[in-house]
């Protein structure tokens, strides 16, 4: 049986709608109707069935090929005349910045950085230089007309037209409207954001001539809504879905409605490009929206939003994903989606601190999933049980609707299969407009733009309708004479009655925020900050430069709004209070860093320059800076080898790094261990091992070089393998290459079935099969917060304890007790695998407990400019410090197979910090060497010791001890990897994990420590995951003791 809506099943709602149309087909329609026959009969079928509502779309069994190319074709034509629409008056500025989200609620196409938004920001400051400029401009022209240099500034627009600034600047004779600054990048992609962002970023347009100025419908939206009169408040944040008909559009599409959100309202606007059939059909549009919608949540500190303040936005196709994105979240569970904890753990458990004198700063969202304050949506598709002849035939023009010609290919390519889709089309997934009454009642305020000549008109004003009915907040605005999309009249300039429909839309926005119409709050200046409280900008700025600044932002009529940027502690500081900034934007503006850096490579290509009067302050300013730099090339002109190496790894210099480490070689000099791990860190290598063993690696040059500074890294400090390649491997070690992949060390029993572990852990079998004396055996005992990690994380650090017995071990004379026994690597040095030291089910107590107490995700707060391990996918973690009897009985098992003594020194045991982690497809841990440990343990008062060792007997660990807690995932491998005989290549060596066993290996010193990763798992036909524990074999730091 189908959904039910309003107490009746949906069949019996179809047939009284179509009752309800037939008796309101106004003659109107009919008489228009008879001038398109193919329209007419298609109409006439529709309804002279009054049992069905069935249409044959003749595109339904063309194959994916033929609908992609069709697609093709449109997207195409689509794309170039947005493009010219957005360069037409008012021209779209570009968007501040391009982010991706990975796909991880979808069920066919999940991966890694697969969607893409275009972001832009409120508080994104113009280039001092073209600021500087357009100054010079309008002060220039302003003279002219007016005679002299004195005289008011009439009121500037926000949106002023391209033709105005070509007619004014020839009628004045002023050039500088129109020049360019000289730089290369600058000139391609600045020459938009700043000098275009005259007319269409700042709060300013051309004064009025005589000869008029031309109308611009976008003058009609309001400028001054934002409802957060507090700068250290976070900003709105508008997630907006771009049309198309789920085949068509990207995310500029909507570049003027974003533009418009965010000068009138203060937010973040960010416009999601989810992926498009016929490619990816339902539900993976929904999918994609639904993930965008909760990362951007999960990210609110690093977009710096507040994640109770979030709105949904979309126009006709997007509309419709804005909706059924927000029917997904809602009840997840019922349609089959599991939220992964790392979308949602940092919202449950952030807690952010308030500001001094009460400032509001909001605290993160309790709830499971985002929830918006409103939908804000533009001539959505809500009913796909209603055909298409039917939905023209409510049209009043349905000449005036979409072709055929596109509405059969929106839908051949949406709903795919078309056999399966179309006996389920009141999923509410794919008609929201007909989702149950309970998640009606979950909706909030809702505001529909619809348009006249639309056959989505009637659906629309039937959602409307219901929702009034059952108490919700709803709006709607019905645009007079408009036919689909009628903002977007490609590549013509916009109606007027797009600023009018814009403005009402922002006006009912910013009620949702909390502001009241004509509300000026938002517009900030430094001035108006809170007594005793300076932005960082403002704080490092000198007096002259600030007060040239103020005298610049007065003399444009522009409000410069405050710069807030993703800040570890939201609360900042006041006058006196020692700021030491964190993040580079903090200080400088990224445009500014831009020019700085494009300024100083145009000076070092025409160095006869440098030496001109103009560049004095320059020179005295780069002398400075490179006294007070402590990293890179300038930090290490003067210093050893391994600073030198140091210094060229920070800046990049790879060549360079080469040469001085083969000159470290040739002087037979050792780095440090910390210099070792550092450089090693520094490379961030992606091994590319998984993709290459399946044929599908294509290493960019620049990451053939990384691989060679790494194996170059290698040969200073540890052995070269020259053992002989298997037949296996030959061939393919004789092409050239920086990695060859011998054959993995497998140890497993053929015979021997593996356990399902992560499969019973979906299902919940695992974990509640958990006891609850199991479960109450952990506390916890600390909880770091994010920001105070080292590095700083989104997430607080939870460690857990257990106590004695929680984790029941096998006693020795058991038959249940596992037989542990001992095997070395045949080629890498001290590499050892110890099998059957846990049984699967004391694996999958562990495995139980974790998940039943919940898994943390990691996501380290990168520096500026860290793009690449910015999108690093780390493993969810459990940190456990382990009770003694636990440790004591693992111990008791391995104790044969360790060194008893390293080097004089004494081995002392476990350490009983253990790392728990869980490795899902995407997730990995790159290429990297292990640091050295302390014993950790527990004070008397239940507290965490990060150093338990005797105060006069120190204690270090010398052996990484990893136990694989299962093995039925595919690939997971842990690789290490040797410099081969081959210079500029490295030997990969990997090892497959077997459940319950332990894999140990030398670390702690820069002598044989070796450098391996943690190979991805591969993504299968069902999902899967693999658990590791890591912990650590400790030795006395000193030699000789007993």
């Amino acid at each position: 049986m189908g959904l039910q809506v309003n107490g009746q099943s949906l069949p019996s709602q179809r047939k009284a709608r179509k009752s309800r149309e037939k008796q309101t087909m106004s003659e109107g329609a009919a008489a228009t109707l008879a001038e398109q026959p193919d329209v007419v009969q298609e109409a006439k079928d529709a309804v002279d069935e009054p049992s069905t509502d069935v249409y044959n779309n003749p595109l339904e069994q063309s194959s994916r090929w033929s609908l992609a190319t069709r697609a093709y074709a449109y997207r195409t034509g689509a794309a170039i005349a947005f493009g010219m629409g957005n360069m037409a008056s008012p021209a779209v500025p570009s968007p501040h910045k391009t982010v991706y989200f990975d796909s991880t609620l979808s069920k066919k196409y999940s991966g890694k950085e697969k969607i893409k938004a275009e972001v832009w920001t409120p508080d994104r400051p113009l280039s001092r230089k073209s600021s500087k400029s357009s100054l010079r401009s309008l002060k220039k022209k302003k003279s002219k007309e007016n005679g002299n240099d004195s005289g008011l500034k009439p009121p500037l627009s926000r949106f002023s037209s391209k033709s105005s600034i070509r007619s004014s600047g020839d009628e004045t004779g002023d050039k500088s409207a129109s020049l360019r600054p000289s730089l290369s990048r600058l000139s391609s992609r600045m020459s938009f954001r700043s000098s275009q962002s005259i007319k269409s970023k700042s709060s300013i347009s051309l004064p009025t001539t005589p000869s008029g100025q031309v109308d611009n419908p976008m003058d009609k939206i309001p400028s001054t809504l934002n409802p957060q009169p507090d700068p250290t408040s976070r900003r709105p944040a508008i997630i907006n879905f771009h049309g198309g008909g789920f085949v068509l559009g990207q995310a500029t599409d909507d570049g003027r409605w974003a533009m418009a959100v965010m000068q009138a309202l203060g937010a973040v606007v960010f416009s999601v490009e989810y992926r498009l059939a016929p490619t990816y059909p339902f539900p993976t549009p929904v999918e994609d929206c639904a993930d965008a919608i909760l990362q951007i949540w999960r990210r609110a500190d690093e977009f710096w939003i507040d994640p109770n303040k979030i709105i949904l936005t979309g126009f006709s196709a997007g509309g419709t994903l804005a909706l059924a994105s927000w029917t997904l979240l809602q009840d997840h569970v019922k349609f089959g989606y599991k939220i992964e904890p790392a979308l949602t753990d940092s919202m449950s458990k952030l807690a952010l601190s308030t500001g001094e004198g009460g400032s509001k700063i909001p605290k993160a969202a309790e709830a499971e999933v985002p929830q918006p304050v409103g939908l804000m949506l533009f001539y959505p598709l809500l009913d796909w049980t209603m055909s298409r002849p039917r939905k023209r035939l409510t049209c009043s023009k349905p000449e005036m609707t979409l072709p055929r010609s596109l509405t059969d290919i929106f839908d051949a390519s949406y709903i795919y299969p078309p056999n399966e889709l179309k006996a389920h089309l009141d999923n509410p997934l794919l008609s929201p407009g007909l989702m149950p009454d309970y998640l009606v009642d979950k909706l909030p305020p809702v505001q529909l733009c619809l348009c006249e000549y639309d056959m989505l008109l009637a659906e629309g004003k039937i959602f409307a309708e219901r929702l009034k009915a059952r108490g919700k907040e709803v709006g709607h605005r019905v645009v007079p004479e408009a036919k689909h999309a009628w903002d977007k009249p490609l590549p013509f300039n916009p109606p007027e009655s797009l600023g009018v429909e814009y403005g009402e839309a922002v006006r009912v926005m910013a009620k949702w925020l909390g502001a009241e119409d004509g509300d000026t709050s938002g517009n900030l200046t430094d001035e108006s900050l809170p007594e005793g409280i300076q932005t960082p900008i403002t704080a490092t700025m000198s007096k002259s430069k600030q007060k040239r600044k103020q005298q610049s932002q007065q003399q444009l009529g522009a409000v410069k709004k405050v710069k807030t940027q993703q800040a570890v502690t939201p609360v900042l500081p006041t006058v006196g209070a020692a700021f030491e900034p964190k993040f580079l934007n903090t200080v400088v503006p990224e445009e500014d860093l831009e020019i700085t850096v494009e300024t100083l490579k145009a000076l070092v290509e025409n160095p006869s320059l440098i030496k001109s009067k103009a560049c004095k302050d320059l020179r005295t300013a780069v002398f400075e800076f490179r006294k007070a730099c402590t990293t890179g090339f300038n930090a290490a002109a003067d210093a050893n080898l391994t600073s030198r190496i140091s210094g060229a790894l920070a800046d990049g210099g790879l060549t360079e790094a080469r040469i001085l480490l083969s000159e470290m070689r040739i002087r037979e000099q050792a780095p440090k261990l910390g210099a070792l791990c550092r450089w090693v860190r520094d490379l961030d290598v992606i091994s590319g091992l998984a993709e290459q063993r399946e044929g599908q690696v294509k290493r960019t040059a620049a990451q053939v070089e990384t691989l060679k500074v790494l194996d170059a890294v290698l040969r200073v400090t540890g052995p070269v393998d020259h053992s002989p390649p298997s037949p296996d491997s030959a061939a393919a070690e004789a092409e050239p290459g920086p990695m060859a992949v011998r054959p993995a060390w497998d140890l497993r029993d053929a015979d021997r079935p593996r356990r399902t572990v992560y499969d019973s852990v979906l299902d919940g079998t695992l974990p509640s099969s958990i006891s609850s004396s199991l479960r109450s055996g952990f506390r916890v005992i600390q909880t770091i917060p994010g920001p105070e990690r080292n590095p700083p994380n989104r997430h607080p650090a939870t460690l857990h304890a257990s106590r004695d017995g929680t984790i029941a071990l096998a006693a020795p004379s058991s038959p249940a007790a596992p037989h542990t026994t001992h095997h070395a690597h045949p080629v890498v040095p001290g590499l050892h695998l110890l099998r059957d030291v846990l049984s699967p089910d004391e694996c999958g107590q562990i495995i139980g407990a974790a998940e039943a107490i919940g898994f943390a995700p990691d996501a380290p707060v990168r520096p500026d400019g860290d793009e690449a391990r910015e999108n690093s996918v780390l493993a969810h973690n459990f940190y456990w410090v382990a009770d003694d009897e636990f440790c004591r009985g693992i111990w008791g098992r391995v104790e044969p197979f360790v060194p008893a003594r390293v080097g004089g020194r004494k081995v002392r045991g476990l350490n009983r910090r253990f790392r728990v982690y869980r490795y899902v497809p995407g997730a990995e841990y790159r290429a990297h060497i292990d640091g050295a440990w302390p014993p950790s343990g527990i004070l008397p008062d239940d507290t965490y010791q990060y150093d338990a060792s005797p105060p006069d007997a120190k204690q270090s660990s010398l052996f990484t001890f990893l136990i694989y807690l299962n093995d039925e995932f595919e690939a997971g491998e842990t690789t290490f990897f040797l410099p081969a005989a081959r210079e500029g290549t490295l030997n990969a060596y990997p090892v497959k994990p077997i459940q319950g066993s332990v894999a140990m290996f030398p670390h702690g010193e820069t002598e044989g420590s070796l450098l391996h990763e943690g190979t991805g798992v591969r993504r299968g036909e069902k999902p899967s995951a693999k658990y590791v524990i890591r912990t650590d074999v400790e030795y006395d730091v000193d030699p000789g003791r007993d």
